[in-house]
C-alpha cells in the first residue's frame, strides 16, 4: 500500500486508545500485508469476523478488551452484523477505498487490485475537494499503473510498444479499464482493421498476430518462400471478433515505417516476435534492424530460444526477486525452460547443461529463502486477488455473491504444475477458441502434500487449522460442503466428486442438475501419470503429450500410452475437454488449478522410524513430536523441520527435502512433490468462461 493510503487508515487507529474497535471493511483494507504489520507494532490484535462461530471463539481468547492491548474486529459486511454486545460496546469505524484515495471515483478503485492501487500515488495525495470523474479517475489509473496514454497512443508503433510492455508485465486491465481503453482506440482510424479486444485481452492472439506482420515482411519483403518458425503466413488461424475476420497483419509496414524497425529487438526480448529462419545469403542481405528477428537454419531457433529464455532468468536470479509479482514472471519462464528441456523433438544442448544446474541451485535457494519470510504474510492477503490456495473458494464465493445467477466449479488437476499448464494450454487453445483463458499463479501449501494442500484449497481453511486426523484420513467432501453451508447456500446446491478416469466414463450427473450452484471435481490423471513416471520429467512430459494426442482414447498395440504404469486404460484430454465444454454449456465458470506442481529429484535416503502418516510423497515426511522430526531431519541432507511459520498443521510435524533431494534410496531418481521448489509450490489458477460473441 502506497504511504499516503497507509498514514490515512493509520490515522484512524490511534494505539493505546479504544480497547475494542469494530471496523465494516468491505473492500478488505486491512487486509493488506503492511497494514496488518503497521496495526501490530501499534499493539493492536487483529480478529475477521465473517465466521460468527470462529469469531466467539477467537473473541473469547482475547477479553477483556484493554487500551494497552486493543483488538480490532473487522467484517466485510455492517459493524451492526457482529454479534450484539461486541457491537454494543466497540467503537465503530467504516472504512472504504475513498478514505485511502480521496477525490477518485470508488467504482474504478474498487476494480483495480491492492497492488495496482499502490502504484496510485499520485491518487493517494490528492485531496477530496479535487473530486475527479470516473472518465478522469480511469485515465489515471492507465496513465499511472499501466502506462497508456490515449493522447500519445495514437500510431502503429506505438500502440505495439505498449501491447508488448503490457503482456510481459504481470498487471492486467480489469474490464471496467479494458473497455475505456477499447473505446479511445477505436475511434482513431487507423486502428480501424485491427482486432483490438483480441490483442489486449489475449497475449497469444497479440503474438500471433505481430508473428504474422513480421513473417509477412519477410515471407514478402526478402521474396523468402522458407518456411517460418511458426508457419508460413497463410496457416495461421486467423482472427475473429463478431461478424469480422481479421487475417494477416498487412498493416504493419515494417519496410517503411521507422518506429517498428527501432521496437524490433525490443519484440524480440518480449516474447511478442520469435526470430524467423533464412538462409545465409538472405540473412547477410538484410538490414541492420531486422537481423535480431532473423535466425539462420532452422535448428538454431530452439537453441536461441532456451539461451533467451535461460539468460533473463539468471538476471533476475542474479538481481535478486524481492515480491511476488516477480516470482511469478520467474516460474513462468523456468516453465518454459522445463518444457524446452524435456519436449520429445530436441536434445538438451551439452553445451548449456552447466549454466541451466547453476541457475537451479541459485533458484531454489533464493525461492525458500524468500518463502520463509512472505508465505505467511501473504496467506493475510485473500482477495480480491488470492495469494495462497486456501484462498480459491474465499474467491468463488465473492464471484458468486457478485452474480445471484452464477455457478461456479472448481476443477482441481492433482499434480498440475505450471510446465504441464504451459504444454495443456497450447493445444487446449487452438482446440478450443471460444474458450476465454484468464491465466493467475497461486502458491501451494507447506507441505505441499495432497493430504494438506488439497484439503485446505478444497475446505478454504488456512493449513494450520487442519489436525492430525484429517491429514490421515481426509474428508474432502465434507470439507467443500462445509465451506459452503458458512456461505448460507444449501446443501442441495453443493456437490462434490471424484473423476473416473477410465476410457467411456460417464460425465457426474450432478453437472447438469440445477440445484447445483458450486461444485468441485477432482482429477489424478496427471497425478498418476507423475508417480508413474520411470524417466524422470522426460517421462513426464511424454505421457502428457500422449494423453493431449487426439488419439489418445484410441489405444493401439503400439501406441505409448500413459496408463500404462497405472494398468489401466485412461481417457485422453478430449474427455476432460468435453466435461469442460460440458460445464460450461451449463452456465458454469470453470476454475482450474492443482493442488501442488512436481519436481525431479535424487534419493539421499529414506528415514522410516517414527513416521506417522503414509503418504506418495517423497519429498515430505510426517512427525508425532517434534523431537522426533528433528532428530530425522539431523541426519538427513538438505532437510528442514516446517515449524508454526510455515502454518504447521496441528499435531504433525513434517520435514522437508530441499533442493532436489528425495527419501528414497541413495542415488534414485523420481519425480514426486511434497518439497518447496518452485515447481512445486507455484501453481496455476486458471478461469475458464465462453468467449463474448460480439
Amino acid at each position: 500500500m502506497s504511504e499516503p493510503a497507509l498514514e490515512a487508515i493509520l490515522d484512524l487507529f490511534p494505539p493505546h486508545t479504544h480497547p475494542l474497535t469494530l471496523v465494516s471493511d468491505p473492500d478488505e483494507l486491512l487486509a493488506d500485508a503492511e497494514v496488518i504489520a503497521a496495526l501490530k507494532e501499534r499493539g493492536f490484535q487483529l480478529l475477521q469476523g465473517e465466521d460468527p462461530i470462529r469469531l466467539l471463539l477467537a473473541v473469547r481468547h482475547v477479553r477483556p478488551f484493554t487500551a494497552e492491548w486493543p483488538v480490532i474486529v473487522v467484517t466485510t459486511g455492517e459493524p451492526d452484523s457482529l454479534p450484539y454486545d461486541l457491537w454494543q460496546q466497540g467503537r465503530n469505524i467504516t472504512l472504504s477505498l475513498s478514505t485511502c484515495w480521496p477525490g477518485l471515483e470508488v467504482g474504478v478503485l474498487r476494480a483495480l487490485t491492492p497492488r495496482q492501487r499502490r502504484l496510485l500515488v499520485t491518487g493517494a495525495n490528492r485531496i477530496a475537494s479535487a473530486q475527479l470523474t470516473a472518465h478522469e479517475t480511469r485515465e489515471l489509473a492507465l496513465q499511472s499503473v499501466f502506462g497508456f496514454n490515449s493522447e500519445q497512443i495514437s500510431t502503429h508503433a506505438a500502440l505495439i510498444r505498449w501491447l508488448a510492455e503490457y503482456h510481459a508485465g504481470t498487471e492486467r486491465l480489469p474490464p471496467v479499464l479494458a473497455e475505456h481503453v477499447l473505446a479511445q482506440l477505436r475511434i482513431r482510424a487507423s486502428f480501424a482493421d485491427w482486432p483490438l479486444e483480441h490483442l489486449i485481452g489475449n497475449v497469444k492472439s497479440f503474438h500471433a498476430w505481430i508473428q504474422r506482420g513480421w513473417e509477412a515482411y519477410v515471407a514478402g519483403g526478402q521474396q523468402n518462400p522458407a518456411a517460418t518458425a511458426t508457419g508460413s503466413v497463410d496457416q495461421q488461424p486467423h482472427i475473429t471478433e463478431g461478424n469480422k475476420e481479421y487475417a494477416t497483419s498487412g498493416e504493419l509496414h515494417f519496410a517503411s515505417d521507422p518506429e517498428l524497425q527501432d521496437m524490433l529487438g525490443a519484440l524480440v526480448r518480449y516474447g511478442a516476435i520469435q526470430p524467423v529462419p533464412v538462409r545465409v545469403r538472405e540473412s547477410s542481405q538484410s538490414a541492420s534492424w531486422a537481423q535480431p528477428g532473423m535466425i539462420v537454419a532452422n535448428a538454431q531457433v530452439w537453441e536461441t530460444q532456451l539461451a533467451t529464455t535461460l539468460t533473463a532468468v539468471e538476471a533476475m536470479l542474479v538481481q535478486g526477486i524481492q515480491n511476488w509479482e516477480e516470482w511469478q514472471r520467474l516460474a513462468m519462464s523456468w516453465a518454459e525452460i522445463a518444457g524446452m528441456r524435456y519436449r520429445m523433438d530436441h536434445a538438451f544442448p551439452t553445451s548449456m547443461s552447466e549454466r541451466y544446474e547453476q541457475a537451479e541451485r541459485m533458484l531454489d535457494d533464493s525461492f525458500v529463502e524468500w518463502l520463509a519470510v512472505q508465505y505467511t504474510q501473504l496467506a493475510g492477503r485473500a482477495l480480491p486477488t488470492p495469494h495462497h490456495l486456501f484462498h480459491v473458494p474465499a474467491k468463488l464465493a465473492r464471484d458468486l455473491r457478485m452474480d445471484p445467477h452464477a455457478r461456479m466449479a472448481l476443477l482441481v488437476l492433482d499434480g498440475l504444475s505450471l510446465a504441464d499448464w504451459l504444454l495443456i494450454r497450447s493445444v487446449w487453445e487452438l482446440r478450443h477458441p471460444n474458450w476465454r483463458i484468464e491465466e493467475k499463479y497461486i502458491l501451494a501449501q507447506v507441505p505441499s502434500i495432497t493430504a494438506v494442500s488439497r484439503q485446505a484449497l478444497i475446505g478454504g481453511v488456512r493449513p494450520n487449522e487442519l489436525t492430525r486426523e484429517l491429514i490421515e484420513r481426509p474428508r474432502e467432501e465434507q470439507a467443500w460442503e462445509a465451506f459452503w453451508q458458512r456461505q448460507a447456500l444449501p446443501s442441495e446446491g453443493i456437490s462434490y466428486a471424484r473423476l473416473p478416469d477410465v476410457l467411456g466414463a460417464d460425465y457426474p450427473t450432478v453437472i447438469t442438475s440445477r440445484r447445483t450452484r458450486t461444485l468441485c471435481l477432482i482429477s489424478t490423471v496427471i497425478d498418476d501419470m507423475v508417480h508413474g513416471a520411470t524417466q524422470g520429467t522426460a517421462g513426464v512430459h511424454a505421457a502428457l503429450t500422449v494423453w493431449l494426442s487426439p488419439n489418445a482414447d484410441k489405444r493401439q498395440d503400439d501406441a505409448v500410452h500413459p496408463s500404462e504404469a497405472t494398468g489401466i486404460v485412461q481417457q485422453g484430454s478430449a474427455w476432460m475437454e468435453g466435461l469442460i465444454d460440458l460445464l460450461l454449456a451449463e452456465g458454469y465458470t470453470v476454475t482450474v488449478t492443482g493442488d501442488h506442481g512436481h519436481v525431479e529429484a535424487i534419493g539421499v535416503g529414506n528415514p522410516r522410524e517414527g513416521v506417522l502418516a503414509s503418504t506418495r510423497s517423497k519429498r515430505t515426511r510426517l512427525y508425532s513430536s517434534l523431537g522426533l522430526a528433528q532428530n530425522a531431519a539431523m541426519r538427513l541432507p538438505d532437510t528442514m523441520v516446517v515449524d508454526n511459520k510455515w502454518l504447521r498443521p496441528q499435531g504433525v510435524f513434517p520435514i522437508v527435502a530441499l533442493r532436489r533431494s528425495a527419501y528414497v534410496p541413495l542415488g534414485e531418481r523420481v519425480v514426486t512433490h511434497g518439497g518447496l521448489t518452485v515447481e512445486e509450490m507455484i501453481v496455476p489458477l486458471i478461469t475458464l468462461t465462453r468467449q463474448v460473441q460480439g
